[in-house]
């Protein structure tokens, strides 16, 4: 599981008023762009009118877990690490993604250079691998909420990660795991930045091709009914 080091309470520093009224337009009313992950904010009466008005998930265009930051999902939480003398590749089983970081460049991206999953320059501190991530589309969300049963209204995503940048940190342990460590800072959308730590195990199983769209029979339904 992962755990909010920072605040030290362990909670989600306060949503800025602004973004707290965004909300609704982003995830309720579904306006565009949609940066909602899943559709569970939507309220029952809700019928969607076009593919665009649906999470960014069930279009199978950002994992709920993919990050960044990473943060477990219900199930497909597998990372493959792959590492090359210039580059570090983040594998996600979600929605199968591979995030490349260029290490050791000083270059600042241009801003015109926008991803789902943002730009990602590394570099190495001893044994800490060092990841910023910069260059969100966005349509990319900064943040998405616990989902809430009990609470749809309390439920999507908050703010847009056009401007946040997540800084993250992996160091192995003298037992095998890795400690990853991330930093979201988004002002526009939260209070303060918030720092999040888990640890990894490694497993020797495979990770096979998560084929979202092979069995995405809804959205076919969703354009048939529409």
């Amino acid at each position: 599981t992962s755990l909010i080091i920072d605040p030290p309470n362990g909670r989600l520093p306060d949503i800025v008023p602004a973004a707290k009224m965004k909300m609704l337009a982003q995830n309720r009313q579904r306006t565009a762009p949609v940066r909602d992950i899943l559709s569970y904010s939507v309220g029952p009466e809700y019928l969607h009118s076009d593919p665009e008005s649906l999470g960014l998930s069930e279009r199978c265009l950002v994992g709920f877990n993919a990050g960044p930051p990473l943060v477990p999902g219900p199930y497909n939480n597998n990372i493959r690490i792959v590492q090359t003398p210039n580059h570090v590749v983040l594998m996600t089983e979600m929605v199968h993604d591979a995030r490349i970081i260029a290490m050791d460049r000083d270059d600042i991206p241009p801003s015109d250079l926008r991803q789902w999953y943002g730009v990602s320059r590394g570099h190495w501190e001893k044994d800490t691998l060092v990841i910023t991530t910069t260059n969100f589309t966005d349509k990319t969300p900064v943040f998405q909420l616990p989902v809430q049963v009990m609470n749809p209204a309390g439920n999507g995503v908050v703010g847009s990660a056009e401007n946040m940048t997540v800084t993250e940190r992996l160091t192995p342990t003298p037992d095998g795991h890795l400690v990853y460590q991330a930093t979201v800072q988004e002002p526009e959308s939260f209070t303060k930045p918030f720092t999040i730590r888990l640890t990894m195990r490694p497993t020797e199983d495979k990770i096979y091709e998560y084929a979202c769209h092979e069995g995405n029979y809804a959205l076919g339904g969703v354009l048939r009914g529409a």
